[in-house]
Parts: C-alpha cells; sequence; structure tokens
C-alpha cells in the first residue's frame, strides 16, 4: 500500500490540498541550536546547584546567610560548613561544574545578545516589560517569521498556551489548563518575563 499511499499523496499535493509546511531559513535554524544549547546548559547548572543543595540537607545544613549560595557570601560560607569528606569531594566537584557553566552560558549569552542587537525584530520585542534579550532571542527562534501566523490564536497554539477544550454533545465546552504544545523553552521564558512584568509600575502587576 506504500506506493499506493505515494501515489495518493502527490495527487493532493499537485492538486493544492496539502499545505506547505514553514521551515526556518538557516539564521533561524542556527538562533534555534543556540538557544536549545543555552537552554541545556542552564538546566544542566541547575541540576549542579540541586546536588549541593541536597548534600547540605542530608547533612542538616541550615540555610546559608546569604541570598545567593553560589555567589561570594555564600561560597565563603559553604567552604567552612563542616561536611564529610565524601560530601565535600561531591560539593568541590559540583561548583567546579557551575563555574564552568557559567562560563558557556555567559559565552553564549554574547552571541545572544549581537544577534539581538542586529534584529530589528528583536529589540522591539525588548521594548516590552519583562522581555530580556534571551528571551525576545528565544521567542525569535521559536516563532521564526511572525507573518506566518494569519491571527494571533494561532500563534497562541503554536505556542502551547491554548487552553484545552473538553466537550460533548450539545453540553457546554469546558476549557481546563493549557495545552502546552510546541516548543516548552518558549514558556519558560514567558513564564519568567510575565513575573518580572508584574512587578513592573503600571496596570500589570493588577492585572497579574
Amino acid at each position: 500500500t506504500d506506493r499506493i499511499d505515494a501515489r495518493t499523496f502527490a495527487q493532493l499535493l499537485a492538486s493544492g490540498f496539502l499545505p506547505d509546511v514553514w521551515l526556518p531559513d538557516e539564521a533561524t535554524a542556527a538562533l534555534r541550536r543556540q538557544v536549545s544549547r543555552r537552554a541545556h546548559l542552564v538546566k544542566q547548572r541547575t541540576k549542579a546547584k540541586n546536588q549541593v543543595h541536597a548534600a547540605l540537607i542530608r547533612n542538616l545544613i541550615g540555610r546559608p546567610p546569604a541570598s545567593d549560595l553560589f555567589g561570594g557570601r555564600g561560597r565563603d560560607w559553604l567552604a567552612e560548613v563542616s561536611l564529610p569528606a565524601d560530601e565535600r569531594e561531591g560539593v568541590e566537584a559540583s561548583l567546579r561544574v557551575i563555574d564552568f557553566l557559567d562560563l558557556e552560558v555567559a559565552r553564549l549569552d554574547r552571541v545572544l545578545a549581537a544577534a539581538v542587537l542586529a534584529s530589528p525584530d528583536m529589540r522591539r520585542l525588548m521594548t516590552l516589560p519583562g522581555v530580556s534579550a534571551t528571551t525576545a532571542a528565544t521567542l525569535a527562534a521559536v516563532i521564526g517569521d511572525v507573518a506566518r501566523f494569519s491571527a494571533p490564536g494561532r500563534l497562541v497554539a503554536y505556542l502551547g498556551l491554548d487552553p484545552r477544550v473538553s466537550q460533548s454533545g450539545e453540553d457546554p465546552a469546558r476549557h481546563g489548563r493549557i495545552s502546552k504544545q510546541g516548543a516548552a523553552v518558549a514558556r519558560q521564558v514567558l513564564v519568567e518575563a510575565a513575573w518580572v512584568a508584574s512587578r513592573t509600575t503600571g496596570p500589570l502587576p493588577a492585572f497579574a
């Protein structure tokens, strides 16, 4: 049946019944790879930080005096904490991994910042409250050519922000949680941007 299916698809395509699938150009594809790589590095860094926190919890160590455990004051406090030898080795190894990943994320941030400065669309996105250079680059990479969406609702659905709808027969429709279709990294940066926007001056905090 593969030959029959192939012939049927060819006929549908020749008749114009199959819509074209949008493919990103090379610049957008490269931006997507860079954004994906940054998200992976941040995830690995978070994992390493969680391992340090887990070591402190296992040894009943209280909260550090500094708000950032991995900043200057936090690391000074961490160096003085009494831990078993194997736990200390694990903490030191995790700190080395965090330092390495910090450098790699910083390098990617510089690359993304240069791409944002060179793009009028990404610079326009940064005029929105809470949208940083990383957020703008991520949205531009995921969305690509925004003109391919004929309506705002289609973009919302593409990002997986549309609510699920459940309806049976003539019963009224019930709306549930968002569908979470599409790239999760776009929703992640939008949530971060929303938290920042909710703390800005203006009507957004009341709306949040």
